[in-house]
């Protein structure tokens, strides 16, 4: 996606910017979840060096798509890791206006937490979407087993 500036240049949007928030990654280690070698690099993010990136891309606007890379033991936990990632989200928001956006995550296999993280994402933090996998288990988007989600 691109629009243009007052000036005429192109003002790029990057609707799919990976994000790992440090908070995340604290809470799923403490959780042990996680190892702390056990993570891609992308799982490495910080504000500094996405704005670092950005501003060398031409990006002027990056949303957020949450990653929570994880096996979660319980649907209580995953509400709880999915409550540290969108109050990081907000965070960011709102000590770089204009520069970030985010999405909040859905949960195919996870109605309650779908319905919770609608709400607290797109109701109370301010989230400009979702985002959501293709399928789950071979169930694709659309079917009707998702209409409450």
């Amino acid at each position: 996606m691109a629009g243009e500036e007052d000036d005429g240049s192109r003002a790029v949007i990057d609707v799919h910017h990976h994000f790992c928030a440090p908070q995340w990654r604290r809470w799923a280690e403490g959780q042990g979840l996680i190892g702390p070698r056990s993570l891609p690099p992308w799982a490495g993010w910080d504000a500094e060096g996405a704005l670092a990136l950005m501003d060398r891309a031409g990006i002027a606007v990056a949303v957020l798509k949450p990653m929570l890379p994880a096996r979660y033991e319980s649907s209580a936990q995953l509400r709880e890791a999915v409550a540290v990632t969108l109050e990081a989200a907000a965070e960011v928001v709102e000590a770089y206006p204009g520069r970030f956006a985010f999405h909040a995550p859905l949960f195919l296999d996870e109605e309650e937490v779908s319905s919770w993280t609608l709400r607290r994402g797109l109701d109370e933090l301010g989230a400009v979407g979702v985002n959501v996998t293709a399928n789950y288990r071979g169930v694709y988007l659309g079917d009707p087993s998702y209409d409450r989600i």
